[in-house]
């Protein structure tokens, strides 16, 4: 063999013993192994912090909630009507219906804010809530008049005054 064929065999032996040799940085052979594992504890610190920072949020919407109930019920009892949650939603209906189980109502929602989902460095896609959106009443879902920032300002909305208004003359006549 020529000197030129001796040398291009040798680069062909050491390319392969480099691609056999295992490294030393968690690899294999073929996959590094350690780059895998530092992903997914890269992705597991993220979602537990995502996880962390939705509970908190959902935590102040369910004080909200309970506060704004407490509000309602205030008011309500004096015209016989009771404010009932049901995870995010709140449903007001006579006192008298909710003992038997039958309710004519008024409802509404409280929205959080979801921006879409985040995908992790190992791939997995986890949802992430920004905070509260709004209030909205079920009456025209397509109807942004009907979406509200606080109890207040539902509260004083002519269609919810209204709902409101049928609800107690049904109950009470």
């Amino acid at each position: 063999m020529t000197e030129n064929q001796n040398e291009i065999i040798a680069r062909l032996v050491a390319e392969f013993e480099k691609m056999n040799n295992v490294t030393t940085n968690g690899g294999g052979k073929l996959f590094n192994k350690s780059v895998f594992d530092e992903n997914k504890n890269l992705a597991n610190k993220m979602r537990a912090e995502i996880e962390l920072s939705n509970k908190a949020i959902e935590k102040e919407i369910d004080e909200m909630i309970k506060r704004d109930i407490d509000t309602l019920d205030e008011e309500l009892f004096t015209m016989g009507l009771y404010a009932v949650r049901k995870d995010n939603n709140i449903t007001i209906t006579s006192i008298r219906e909710f003992q038997y189980g039958r309710m004519t109502m008024t409802r509404f929602a409280y929205r959080t804010s979801i921006d879409n989902y985040v995908r992790l460095s190992d791939g997995t896609l986890t949802k992430k809530v920004n905070g509260f959106n709004g209030i909205t009443m079920y009456l025209d879902s397509g109807n942004s008049e009907n979406k509200f920032v606080s109890l207040v300002e539902l509260a004083s909305n002519k269609n919810f005054q209204k709902q409101l208004q049928d609800l107690y003359y049904r109950v009470n006549n």
